[in-house]
């Protein structure tokens, strides 16, 4: 199904390769998956795969460079759909400047929405 452009499929493809539970973890490999299933996706399929390919170009994993500003743009992709994990990533982000320039009004925002959804950290952090 993965192959065949199911972006669900490709979705837990990449997780597989991620967590290396399932399939010898690879990140160069769990980056291209999440790719196909982030640009073919929606909902929430493509907000998991965003926030993932963020989190490999955060590291600097998967063939990605470490860049905090390439990034953000993944997170702002799967915050966009709803994900609260990106939602917290890009508020640290804009709290901090890392990779973005600071917005302290969006960063509060972005915590606030993620709190809402229930995000433990966020809701730390949103007091």
């Amino acid at each position: 199904a993965a192959r065949s452009g199911d972006a669900q499929a490709q979705l837990a493809v990449g997780l597989d390769y991620l967590s290396g539970k399932a399939r010898s973890q690879d990140f160069f490999k769990a980056a291209a998956w999440l790719r196909k299933s982030a640009k073919g996706g929606s909902g929430a399929t493509a907000a998991r795969a965003a926030f993932n390919l963020g989190a490999l170009q955060l590291r600097g994993q998967g063939g990605m460079l470490r860049n905090a500003t390439a990034a953000n743009d993944w997170f702002a992709a799967a915050a966009a759909k709803g994900s609260a994990p990106a939602r917290y990533q890009l508020a640290a982000s804009l709290l901090t400047g890392r990779g973005a320039e600071k917005d302290e009004g969006r960063a509060i925002a972005l915590l606030r929405q993620a709190a809402d959804q229930g995000h433990a950290k966020a809701q730390l952090r949103a007091g």
